[in-house]
């Protein structure tokens, strides 16, 4: 009888195996839909966010509409200082820009990534919102924008960016043009 000269695996060592193959494949099921759903949530607290500062920002302006814009700028100012916030501008009823947190200045461009027309939120909804990735001259912006109208957008929008969480399974975001 000749004796087979191949690597012997016990039962015990295949049954181990197995096991923490299995083991392994459900740990990382299970971190892939955790990390799915910390970026749905982190990504919904921030868009909730920004809702509410750019809703009580369009409020204030309709309060304050045919005065002086300066008044709402401490507003802006004390609002752009909330964690999560990236930047908050207003825009007239031409698309121009009123005011704005952004620094040095307001790049150009921004205005037209998530316009907002009158009218054009339906009853069921408040604001829109658009995942924003800007490439503008001071370089990339990745943002949640939100834009509220200011009296139904006759008077203009007011648009909140709120930080985006960044996920590598997040699904693909509005890019500017270049």
């Amino acid at each position: 009888m000749a004796k087979s000269k191949g690597l012997k695996i016990g039962v015990a060592l295949k049954l181990v195996s197995i096991t923490v193959l299995v083991t392994a494949g459900v740990a990382l099921a299970l971190s892939f839909q955790a990390s799915m759903r910390l970026a749905e949530n982190t990504a919904a607290e921030f868009s909730s966010k920004g809702e509410a500062i750019a809703l009580s920002l369009a409020a204030a302006m309709e309060q304050n509409a045919g005065s002086n814009v300066s008044m709402v700028q401490g507003l802006i100012d004390s609002s752009k200082v909330i964690a999560g916030v990236k930047y908050i501008y207003i825009l007239d009823r031409d698309g121009k820009t009123m005011v704005h947190t952004l620094s040095p200045a307001f790049p150009a461009g921004l205005e037209k990534t998530n316009p907002l027309s009158v009218g054009e939120i339906s009853r069921g909804q408040r604001v829109k919102r658009l995942d924003l990735d800007f490439e503008g001259p001071g370089g990339a912006l990745h943002a949640i924008d939100v834009a509220a109208p200011i009296s139904g957008g006759a008077l203009g929008s007011v648009h909140g960016g709120s930080r985006s969480p960044s996920s590598p399974w997040s699904a693909p975001s509005a890019r500017s043009p270049r």
